[in-house]
């Protein structure tokens, strides 16, 4: 599901900023992400209902949804590390 747009809602240090190894410190970013699929496509045959769903002029369904992620700090030290999105 290609993401077409990220609105970042809050954004705040992790841990109140404690630095994590060599990484450094982490950042929380909460926001909504938005999403569109070809309804046609195999893979997305599963979603529920989604031969139902209104479409945009090329076709394809929208949705949206609430992320949440955790990443390294920019500007922090080293940007190599892990990351987490639910």
């Amino acid at each position: 599901m290609p993401v077409t747009r990220f609105e970042i809602t809050q954004r705040r240090p992790l841990a109140g900023g404690r630095a994590f190894g060599e990484v450094g410190a982490y950042e929380e970013l909460k926001g909504r992400l938005r999403l569109a699929i070809d309804p046609q496509h195999s893979a997305n045959r599963a979603i529920t209902d989604v031969a139902l769903a209104p479409r945009t002029q090329p076709g394809a369904s929208r949705s949206r949804r609430t992320s949440r992620s955790v990443c390294p700090s920019i500007g922090h030290g080293s940007q190599a590390g892990s990351s987490w999105t639910s």
